[in-house]
């Protein structure tokens, strides 16, 4: 049956059956519209449709054992929906081009979460939550929820290689000593816990302010920003020969000019493509850019702003999945009511491609 928490937020099915059908007697009704949930069962399904009639999300009963082809939230789908019976019959993913749509991770946001990454597959996610450290969670397919939260360690901004095995995040020095630095941490198997962090000594004599680190796949590459001395903010890069080997000097990373600092930045296409947030307070608080380069030792073009169809809402820390097609981000909540210390949640936009530059 619909689940509660979905069917008090959309119009009852009676107006949606009468919006269907207030111009004729139908016995069944194909409807195309926009997947924004299904039960983990196959059960139920929220839609919004994308022409006429109902201009709100409806949850609708699904006929136990219909088939669902190729459904997927943020997806167009056609179904039959029999009014009569108060249920769809029939289900297809529709043959039409796909919008970006942005959507609440709800399930991890209750107490406030932000900083996501992703690995590879899109179905572990490792985050910040609020007062308490780094988090995991997993799912088992893109339609599904995230469930069984863990937690990891204490710190934030978490970045873990592509192996699964090595972790890097910020954390406070120690009690005594103010300010955060960068500390990493790595495990024998994806199946074994994490072993207590270590602080990177080395990075940590060369750099102040360390923020928002990205690693690379292969865990021998490390970004992030830190203060450049003169109050401004800097990207640097430094590498290390093995998983268990030391860092090099940080090198800053050349990028054009922006009205604003360049922070959250992580590379994609073997190097080719920055994904990056533009920060300029108080006016510009969170912008998502997108730069290009053509190789590694090219300089990167100016960047191309992220649509996030949504009012353009305050965000940070992008973060792709390329297998999912997801990009995920840490949004600023202020204006859902909620608590003050709740003020960050995570999203992401589903059907997400990076964009084409001329």
């Amino acid at each position: 049956m619909k689940n509660n928490h979905h069917a008090t937020q959309y119009i009852s099915v009676f107006l949606f059956i009468f919006l269907l059908t207030r111009t004729s007697t139908i016995s069944a009704v194909e409807v195309t519209g926009k997947v924004l949930a299904i039960s983990p069962d196959g059960d139920w399904i929220t839609i919004e449709r994308t022409a006429g009639g109902a201009a709100k999300p409806a949850t609708l009963d699904i006929k136990t054992g219909t088939a669902l082809v190729n459904i997927e939230v943020g997806k167009i789908a056609v179904m039959n929906f029999d009014p009569e019976f108060e249920v769809v019959t029939s289900l297809t993913a529709a043959n039409l081009p796909q919008k970006p749509l942005l959507l609440e991770v709800a399930e991890l946001n209750a107490k406030g979460s932000r900083d996501p990454w992703l690995t590879k597959d899109g179905l572990r996610i490792y985050y910040y939550k609020h007062q308490s450290g780094i988090w995991t969670a997993e799912r088992s397919s893109t339609n599904e929820p995230f469930r069984n939260e863990t937690f990891v360690m204490e710190g934030r901004h978490p970045t873990v290689s592509g192996d699964g095995l090595h972790m890097v995040m910020i954390r406070r020095a120690n009690i005594e000593k103010p300010g955060e630095c960068l500390w990493q941490s790595h495990r024998s198997s994806t199946n074994r816990p994490f072993k207590p962090a270590v602080r990177i000594q080395e990075l940590e004599r060369k750099v102040e302010r360390p923020k928002s680190p990205w690693i690379s796949p292969s865990g021998l590459e490390l970004m992030f920003n830190c203060s450049s001395g003169q109050g401004n903010s800097v990207v640097v890069v430094c590498r290390r020969e093995t998983l268990t080997g030391v860092w090099s000097s940080p090198v800053p990373l050349r990028l054009p000019a922006v009205d604003g600092r360049i922070t959250w930045t992580n590379l994609l296409n073997s190097g080719k493509v920055l994904l990056a947030c533009v920060e300029n307070p108080p006016n510009q608080l969170g912008k998502i850019v997108c730069f290009k380069r053509e190789g590694m030792g090219a300089p990167f073009s100016k960047p191309i702003d992220i649509s996030l169809e949504a009012g353009e809402p305050i965000a940070r820390s992008p973060r792709f999945v390329p297998e999912t097609h997801e990009l995920f981000l840490a949004i600023s909540t202020h204006n859902m009511r909620r608590p003050k210390e709740l003020n960050w949640g995570i999203f992401r936009l589903v059907n997400f491609e990076l964009p084409a530059f001329k």
